[in-house]
């Protein structure tokens, strides 16, 4: 079957290698006579390796060719190089993208296929015209407005953009760097460099595309057990090797974000009726931690505010992507709103911190006005915010500094519930000294009646009738309750749980029956104390008898 040709040419390389060879080895033998294709350059014998496996496993199952594909892929990567408008900034801007491209094949091998290209007139989209440094500034990390980004990213063939933009500094030079990925639609975070000698720009230049840029993976298996979910990653390229043996395209502690998109049936972007492309979404609060690689193969657990965010199944043109994290230390701001309209702010509920596998908790502040909260770096690329409203968690938010700006969070609106809690908290102390006194009063009625002290026991029984009993605190328990109804499903459900768990409590600790049996036993001594009166004489018969 025909194999298709890996493109792994180097610039100014030939199709097969551009190795030097020595003369005599390029005389033809006696096998090369009347072959012409037998004097071309040899090729070079890793390439024939790598077309080979290839070959190999084209020829399996459809499942294993896909999947393979997608391992021996290499990234298309296009770096646009561009420079504030002085002359000196662009020639240097040029003369940068010139020497990029060999730099980055020399590292990447296989993997990558580089274009370098320098930038001076705008980026067109499709609005306006827009600078390289509005690119780099103006749209927030994670953005995919259609609309904002360039024509040429959009549209292209590119599966990686580097955007790289030289400025002037008061020490020198700044390199200022920002990858998008055509897969997910996604921009990463602006990363910034300072440049003190020109010498250096070229260095920094490659360790700014290294760093910016972001792996792209494929969710291969899901499993769900007791302790959360599990992924396994397949990396696209993961099967090319590097020229570099210390370059890898992940490594273990890696975060992703697991992304859905919607393909057509050419791979294309789904549109919708409008005709406008369905873009692809992050899975919402949730990361993976890569546990370590082996070849393309990445083991992660999956961190998460919901409860079983990826599917287990294949479902149609729908593709589980996984895009790698790049956090930066920055801080960052949590806003609370209502998950019901008109979300309004959530005020006055804490949020605390806690390191991924660990219990403690640390307490960050609580939500202002306008429900917002400053979240200062941690140290630690993953971290958990947990809200809490009283007793309640309403949420669990596994973060990232730097990975998409501020977070805006869609939380019950727990008014309702606090209200419930707070009016059952009080009448569950209330049913507590009540339920003391009516045992110390029971006891002291019981010794007096054995000690033959009628009147005290008696003193004793009103005091106990005096307490309130079942059905005065059920009354007022569901008066309330039918005050505090909630339209969130959820909380309304809490609410009843509170109400309902206090009734049970009524039931359980002001039983009547002690008190009955304490009044009858007490209306019985009463009785055998009680002195024994003569019955009345009868009166006598009339003489005359009736008339």
């Amino acid at each position: 079957m025909a194999v298709p040709f890996l493109n792994t040419r180097r610039r100014g390389d030939s199709g097969c290698g551009s190795r030097r060879v020595h003369p005599r080895a390029e005389q033809p033998g006696p096998h090369a006579r009347g072959n012409p294709a037998c004097a071309a350059p040899p090729c070079n014998m890793r390439h024939v390796v790598l077309l080979a496996a290839v070959w190999l496993l084209l020829s399996g199952p459809a499942p294993v060719r896909a999947q393979s594909v997608w391992e021996l892929t290499p990234y298309r990567v296009r770096v646009l190089v561009a420079a504030a408008d002085l002359p000196e900034l662009r020639a240097v801007a040029d003369q940068l993208a010139e020497e990029l491209a060999p730099r980055l094949e020399n590292l990447f091998g296989a993997a990558w296929q580089v274009e370098a290209t320098g930038v001076r007139a705008p980026l067109v989209t499709r609005s306006e015209s827009v600078g390289t440094k509005d690119v780099l500034t103006a749209l927030p990390a994670g953005a995919t407005d259609a609309a904002r980004l360039p024509d040429a990213w959009r549209d292209g063939d590119h599966d990686k953009v580097v955007l790289l933009r030289v400025e002037p500094a008061a020490d020198g030079w700044r390199l200022d760097a920002r990858e998008w990925d055509a897969a997910t639609w996604r921009l990463g975070p602006v990363l910034a460099y300072p440049v003190r000698h020109p010498a250096k720009l070229r260095d920094t230049a490659v360790r700014a595309v290294l760093e910016a840029f972001r792996p792209l993976a494929r969710i291969d298996r899901v499993e769900t057990g007791p302790d959360g979910q599990r992924t396994v990653l397949r990396l696209r390229a993961g099967g090319l090797p590097t020229r570099d043996p210390e370059l890898h395209l992940a490594h273990a502690g890696q975060l992703f974000c697991p992304v859905i998109r919607l393909n057509d049936r050419d791979g294309r972007l789904r549109r919708n009726r409008d005709g406008d492309p369905i873009l692809p979404q992050p899975v919402p609060w949730t990361f993976l931690v890569a546990e370590g690689v082996e070849a393309a193969e990445v083991p992660c657990r999956v961190e998460s505010g919901l409860g079983a965010p990826l599917s287990a199944s294949r479902r149609g043109r729908t593709e589980q992507l996984a895009l790698g994290v790049v956090p930066r230390p920055e801080p960052s701001r949590l806003t609370l709103l209502a998950r019901r309209e008109p979300h309004h702010p959530m005020a006055g509920y804490e949020v605390f911190l806690q390191r991924p596998g660990e219990k403690a908790t640390r307490l960050l502040g609580r939500t202002d006005r306008s429900g917002s909260v400053e979240v200062a770096p941690t140290g630690d690329p993953l971290a958990i915010l947990l809200v809490r409203s009283g007793q309640q968690l309403l949420a669990r938010l596994p973060v990232v500094a730097g990975f998409a700006g501020d977070w805006t969070a869609y939380v019950p609106d727990d008014t309702q519930r606090l209200e419930a809690e707070a009016f059952v908290t009080a009448l569950q102390e209330e049913l507590v000294d009540t339920v003391t006194r009516r045992e110390v009063l029971l006891a002291r009625a019981e010794a007096q009646l054995e000690a033959g002290r009628l009147d005290e026991a008696r003193e004793v029984r009103d005091q106990l009738h005096r307490l309130p009993d079942r059905e005065t605190l059920r009354r007022r328990l569901t008066t309330r309750r039918s005050q505090l109804r909630s339209s969130d499903p959820h909380v309304q459900r809490q609410i009843e749980t509170l109400f309902g768990d206090t009734s049970k409590l009524l039931d359980r600790h002001l039983d009547p029956t002690p008190i009955e049996a304490l009044s009858q036993a007490l209306a019985q001594a009463l009785a055998r104390q009680a002195p024994h009166r003569p019955k009345p004489a009868a009166e006598p018969a009339d003489e005359n008898g009736p008339k």
